[in-house]
């Protein structure tokens, strides 16, 4: 029993000419002296060796060489993706040495398995030694190229209620889909997407290539929120008065209409529909619109009414549905009798 590799010469007598042959492609001389030197490439080679004396008598003989066992290792036989975990697996001896075939003094590993995550094709060497024969094999694992996906946003600020566009390029690169972090939900499976969010979201976006790899990308959305405008309900007036009209949040940038004015309050007496929005530094806007009613006041009786003495009369304010006080502080009603 020899080690892989090993050379050995077998010797030979009792004839006059020999000839060697390996039995594995017999009728092939590989020698015709007394000995014959081979290395053990094989696990087990088997040779035979024919001899002719001067008699022309003939005989043969065989002799094999054995391998002690190879080291047997375990590759993918399909390439993998950039960023893929693989394991590699030997066996057939007793210790183990692993190295990269481009560092042979950069130990990666000293058990019967290695797990790598090569980010392009590599080759490992692993060394077995068994007490008696150091063996060694080498295994290639092909990464294939990841395609090169950019991913893209339209906007990286919205203010709220408006969309922004997600965008992958290439367009061909695989299959495409988006998802929303924040629940998971798929907004997308084209190359570009428009989406609406309510607030500050992160989307993720997978690509499978044609090599079945998956290329991750992720975009981030800002969400300024639109200033909140509550004017009062419809307003009523009497004529003459006034009344003053408040945007709120202070600071920010205000158009009124009608009137143009730019300022946080202003004061109206004209009946009309006003509508104020407001800006704020991010262009956000909220509006809101309020309506004045300008009341005229009511006509009420000013005559003098005559009556008799011992004689009762009614006297009537008019305007229905007006609200009523009259002199006597306790009356409220449209008529009263005098």
């Amino acid at each position: 029993t020899l080690c892989a590799y090993d050379v050995t010469t077998f010797t030979v007598s009792g004839a006059k000419t020999y000839v060697w042959e390996n039995i594995k492609n017999a009728g092939f001389t590989i020698g015709t002296n007394s000995s014959l030197t081979v290395k053990l490439i094989d696990y087990r080679t088997k040779f035979r060796v024919t001899g002719t004396d001067s008699n022309s008598c003939v005989n043969s003989d065989t002799v094999t060489m054995i391998a002690n066992p190879p080291v047997v290792t375990t590759a993918p036989t399909d390439p993998i993706c950039k960023g893929d975990t693989i394991t590699l697996k030997v066996s057939g001896t007793k210790s183990y040495w692993w190295t990269s075939a481009t560092n042979s003094l950069d130990t990666l590993g000293k058990k019967d398995f290695l797990v790598v995550i090569p980010i392009v094709t590599t080759k490992y060497v692993v060394t077995g030694f068994d007490g008696q024969c150091v063996r060694h094999d080498t295994i290639t694992v092909t990464v294939n190229p990841q395609t090169t996906v950019n991913a893209t946003i339209s906007k990286s600020a919205i203010c709220e209620g408006k969309s922004v566009t997600l965008s992958a390029k290439p367009e061909n690169a695989g299959d495409y889909k988006w998802v929303n972090n924040a629940n998971q939900s798929v907004v997308g499976i084209t190359p570009s997407v428009a989406v609406n969010p309510t607030a500050s979201t992160t989307y993720a976006l997978t690509v499978v290539d044609t090599n079945d790899c998956v290329i991750r990308k992720t975009l981030s959305i800002k969400v300024n929120p639109n200033p909140v405008v509550n004017l009062n309900a419809d307003i009523t007036v009497c004529d003459g008065d006034s009344t003053t009209l408040d945007a709120g949040n202070p600071g920010k940038y205000y158009s009124w209409s009608p009137g143009g004015a730019t300022s946080q309050t202003i004061t109206v007496s004209a009946g009309a529909t006003y509508t104020v929005s407001v800006f704020d530094s991010s262009f956000c806007s909220g509006s809101d619109s309020s309506k004045v009613i300008v009341q005229s006041p009511p006509t009420i009786l000013s005559d003098t009414t005559m009556v008799c003495t011992g004689d009762t009369a009614s006297l009537d304010a008019g305007n229905p549905g007006a609200t009523y006080l009259w002199q006597s502080g306790s009356e409220t009603t449209q008529k009263i009798p005098v």
